[in-house]
């Protein structure tokens, strides 16, 4: 497919198999680089998801508390073809407990139209939705990203009705708390994907730029995202500059073995990041995040290579 400079929910169907995820079928995640046909993988993951109601069409959208960033998992599952053929987001409930499909995205073979690989900003993307259109992903392409050990995404649920969930995850094979490399200043890049409700209810698809600035010896990360562009979460309107939702670290953020949180501000809008170093070395970086103000809701997720 060319790509587009949009992300359009018109979806050609790919060949899809059977589910693979049931059971003991679910192999540990190790790189997009080893992953097999047939097979299916569980990716622990950092995310952030909510609630929302609307009017159905993409508009006037009410955003409830949104939840995290907290552990999560991820599930991809590939047919015989090494297509895609399940993605799901469990999200534990509100307050703690196991993660569940059911909390937050599953689409499967049963109700998958496909997915299309999008150009989008200076990332590549996988729009995926349901065959009743009601479930909606937008997920970073690992091949033609660089990214060997993690993908990220945004998702909601409930899509043309009155009521759903959305959210974001950061999902890979996390780097050993013992590979953490002894850098003072390793330096990350790479995109960003998100859901923006801004302060009139409208709902869009954001990409961005992203960078990290990491000093794993002293603990202590910058993160930042820029050249967002928005576009209508519904049709296929082209992306238009968001300057206003790109934003800094506030100071600098705390690394923790493999993990990190970092404070964020844009214009109107304040909140938390949360992410994993990813790979056997800390090759990669990805996080979640979630912001509220007057300036709306908007979560997202990021990854980068140094």
């Amino acid at each position: 497919m060319k790509p587009s400079n949009a992300l359009s929910f018109v979806i050609i169907p790919l060949a899809l198999g059977a589910c693979t995820t049931s059971g003991n079928s679910l192999l540990i995640f190790e790189s997009f680089l080893t992953t097999d046909a047939g097979k299916a993988y569980k990716l622990p993951a950092v995310g952030v998801a909510g609630d929302y109601d609307s009017d159905g069409d993409g508009t006037n959208i009410v955003v409830g508390a949104t939840q995290g960033p907290e552990d999560e998992d991820v599930i991809i599952g590939y047919d015989k073809a090494d297509e895609v053929n399940d993605f799901e987001v469990r999200v534990p409930d509100a307050g703690g407990g196991v993660a569940r499909a059911s909390n937050g995205l599953e689409l499967n073979a049963n109700d998958l139209a496909g997915f299309t690989l999008e150009a989008a900003g200076s990332g590549m993307y996988f729009a995926g939705l349901s065959v009743k259109g009601d479930k909606i992903a937008i997920v970073a392409d690992p091949e033609t990203n660089g990214y060997d050990y993690q993908t990220f995404g945004a998702w909601a649920t409930g899509v043309n009705t009155s009521s759903g969930r959305f959210g974001a995850v950061s999902a890979g094979a996390p780097t050993p708390v013992a590979g953490i490399p002894a850098m003072t200043d390793a330096m990350y890049a790479g995109t960003s994907t998100g859901l923006w409700v801004d302060p009139t209810g409208d709902g869009y698809v954001t990409v961005a730029d992203f960078s990290a600035d990491v000093n794993f010896v002293a603990g202590d990360i910058i993160v930042g995202t820029s050249n967002t562009l928005a576009a209508p979460i519904l049709g296929a309107g082209a992306f238009m500059a968001a300057s206003n939702l790109n934003f800094i670290g506030v100071g600098v953020g705390t690394v923790v073995g493999n993990s990190f949180t970092a404070d964020l501000v844009a214009t109107d809008l304040a909140g938390t990041m949360g992410g994993v170093a990813y790979g056997p070395n800390a090759e990669e970086l990805g996080g979640a995040f979630t912001m509220e103000g007057a300036g709306g809701s908007y979560v997202g997720a990021v990854g980068g290579v140094r």
